[in-house]
């Protein structure tokens, strides 16, 4: 099925939109994990992650509603987009909680 100039101008769009988005998740900062204190071997998960988490959950859920709400089709589609990527964003997150989480476990 060809692609329309609405679809190509809505994914243009959603990439703009969200070039900001990845360059803050792929930039790091200096969250290590060498500034937590490590009792008896277990690490605490990061509030950092878990506030990220949970923004990008919230982000989700209002692009998700916007996309209820929207009243064109191009504008139902960037809505949806921006929706599937902020949840796959936060999935990540989850898992990488999930992770540290495990290996915070003591071993029986």
């Amino acid at each position: 099925m060809p692609v329309s100039h609405c679809q190509k101008r809505t994914a243009a769009l959603l990439q703009n939109c969200l070039k900001p988005v990845i360059v803050s998740v792929g930039a790091g900062g200096n969250h290590s994990l060498a500034s937590y204190s490590v009792s008896s071997g277990v690490v605490p998960v990061s509030s950092d992650l878990q506030a990220k988490l949970e923004k990008y959950e919230r982000k989700a859920a209002q692009y998700k509603k916007s996309a209820e709400e929207a009243t064109g089709e191009a504008n139902r589609a960037f809505y949806q987009g921006l929706a599937r990527y902020t949840d796959d964003l936060a999935a990540k997150f989850r898992q990488v909680i999930a992770k540290r989480s495990d290996t915070s476990l003591p071993a029986e």
